[in-house]
């Protein structure tokens, strides 16, 4: 019987650490795209963004050249933004684009 209730408190606690985890990411990819609308779109569109594909270090060189002008950028925001350009606009992202698609068939 003690076995039994110690999986039982295992995995609760598993449970309730996987309830917090999913929504906490969500929020930080929410955040992240929330910072980069308010900050890049000032001055141009997002496609300027989104067609570039940078690694972590471009990213953080253009960011920092970019808040240097101007872009509203608040204490704490420039990880998260990192976090969401290197996840959403990387270089791995553009290797992803690039392949074809597995599924789709050649037309004649």
């Amino acid at each position: 019987m003690p076995q039994k209730k110690i999986v039982f408190l295992g995995l609760s606690a598993w449970l309730a650490w996987a309830g917090w985890a999913v929504p906490a990411r969500s929020q930080s990819l929410e955040k992240g795209e929330e910072i980069l609308a308010k900050g890049c779109t000032l001055c141009h569109g997002l496609g300027y963004v989104t067609d570039s594909h940078r690694s972590r270090s471009e990213w953080e060189d253009l960011v920092t050249d970019m808040a240097a002008r101007g872009a509203p950028l608040l204490k704490g925001e420039f990880e998260i933004m990192m976090d969401y350009l290197v996840r959403n606009y990387g270089p791995d992202k553009a290797l992803q684009k690039s392949k074809p698609d597995a599924t789709s068939t050649k037309e004649n």
